[in-house]
Parts: C-alpha cells; sequence; structure tokens
C-alpha cells in the first residue's frame, strides 16, 4: 500500500501517508492551530509512556478488552499519571473514547513496576545503573535536596534569581507567589502538617492549593497529580476539602500532623 503523497510503502495501512510525510502535515497543521494547556498535557504524557516503552524495552501485555496480542497501545485513564497505561488495541481504545470511557482505570497497570516484573522473571535485561548516577548538584557537586532537581536549594535559589532578571513575572503572578509563600511559611511556623489529600486520600507529599488567592490562609492539601488536575479540570476554585488554618492552629494549639482536613 502505497502513501498517498509520496506514493512510498507506508508502515500503517490505516493511515494515508508514510510516517515521513504524516510528520510533515501535522507540523503544517498545528503551524495554524493553537493546542490549549490540556491538550499539551496530554500530549506530553503520551509521549512520555512512549518513550518509557521503548528505551526500556517492555514488552505490553495482550488488549484488556479483547486479548489481542497485536499492535498494543497505552490508553491512558488520567493523564497526570504518565506510567499508569491501560493496554489496549487499537481498536478497543478508540471505542473506549467514542463511549466516553477514556476515564475508566479498569485493567490499569504501571509501567515501572511491569518493567521490575519482567525483569525479576528474566524476560528483560536489568537496567543499568548510569555511570555518572548521583545525588550531588549538577553546580557545587554538594548532595542535593530533591532527586528530581538538578541543584542544591542553595544553587537553585541563585538559578532562579538570575533566571527572574529576564523573565519579570507580572501582577498576578507575584501576588500569587507571594500568597503561596505566605501559606507555607504560616504552615511551617506554627507544625502544621497534613498527611491526606482532600481528593485521593494519604500521600508522600501534599502541596497547599488555594482556590481563592485573596485568602491567603484558606487552602486544600492535594498531592501534586490532584492539584494539577484541579487546575485542567477548570475546578481550581472548588473549596471541596478547604481549610482555615488559622482556624485550624486556634482548634489545635499543640497541633504536629493532621490526617485528614
Amino acid at each position: 500500500m502505497r502513501c498517498s503523497k509520496c506514493k512510498n510503502p507506508r508502515e500503517n495501512p490505516e493511515s494515508k501517508y508514510c510516517r515521513k510525510c504524516r510528520a510533515a502535515y501535522n507540523r503544517a497543521w498545528r503551524k495554524g492551530k493553537s493546542l490549549t494547556p490540556l491538550q499539551v498535557t496530554n500530549a506530553a504524557a503520551r509521549a512520555k509512556a512512549r518513550m518509557f516503552i521503548r528505551r526500556t524495552g517492555i514488552i505490553l501485555p495482550p488488549c484488556f478488552d479483547c486479548n489481542t496480542p497485536e499492535k498494543i497501545e497505552a490508553h491512558h485513564p488520567d493523564h497526570a499519571r504518565a506510567h499508569w497505561i491501560v493496554p489496549l488495541c487499537g481498536t478497543c481504545h478508540r471505542r473506549r473514547h467514542r463511549k466516553r470511557a477514556g476515564g475508566s482505570s479498569e485493567g490499569a497497570l504501571d509501567l515501572k513496576e511491569l518493567r521490575q516484573d519482567q525483569e525479576a522473571a528474566g524476560l528483560l535485561e536489568p537496567q543499568k545503573q548510569k555511570a555518572n548516577a548521583n545525588t550531588s548538584c549538577s553546580r557545587c557537586s554538594l548532595p542535593r535536596e530533591l532527586e528530581l532537581r538538578r541543584y542544591c536549594n542553595a544553587c537553585h535559589a541563585e538559578y532562579m534569581r538570575e533566571w527572574r532578571k529576564t523573565h519579570p513575572p507580572t501582577k498576578e503572578q507575584a501576588n500569587r507567589h507571594r500568597v503561596q509563600h505566605v501559606a507555607a511559611m504560616y504552615a511551617k511556623r506554627n507544625g502544621i502538617q497534613f498527611e491526606a489529600c482532600a481528593d485521593c486520600g494519604p500521600a508522600p507529599r501534599l502541596e497547599l492549593h488555594h482556590p481563592d488567592y485573596e485568602r491567603p490562609h484558606d487552602v486544600v492539601p492535594l498531592c501534586p497529580p490532584c492539584n494539577r488536575r484541579r487546575h485542567r479540570t477548570r475546578r481550581a476554585k472548588d473549596p471541596v476539602g478547604l481549610v482555615n488554618l488559622k482556624a485550624l492552629k486556634r482548634e489545635n494549639p499543640q497541633i504536629v500532623k493532621i490526617s485528614a482536613p
């Protein structure tokens, strides 16, 4: 079967073009289109999952719906979790979206756990550690506090000070940063620590979400995925799980940790 544009054999019989012509067509199409933030986030999650599968050599199981072992695609019930996918064939994948069942997590699995299971079963070679993999800062070589960040806290603060000289925040952004800092410092100085996300329950890391930036001490404790999900789905002003930090401190003067909002 030939490509409709260059007449060369095409890899996918369901497509009109070969991969090269399809990519050129998409680039030309996107020049006149602007993607929404939600579309950009969803595309990034799909690309991250595809690259993880390609680099690690994971063998995806058969389609969860029809048990077809060929041409398996990674379906995302929740794009905030890039490695959380449902293995589906192309037909079942499209059927789930047509029936608006894309958010169903039935049959979902974690790609990282799947990789570990296949390594333990001998289906894949153990992942090699990088020779330069360490937890030191890329700038000063001292131990860094966050593994996902390139720099330690001091070097990161210095980098951000230099970056802000050429990227000054708008008035709205500056106000949001100030409100977030006020809430974080108040919680830290008064020993307020939340242990559960208002949407999904216990979580190792929580953020203080502000439904209304005019009220700095009214927050909703959320894990990072749930916080991003509220902003993407336009639920940023949803007061579900709202807590007032000052009222919480008055009710519990010796407070240390709070299991649920």
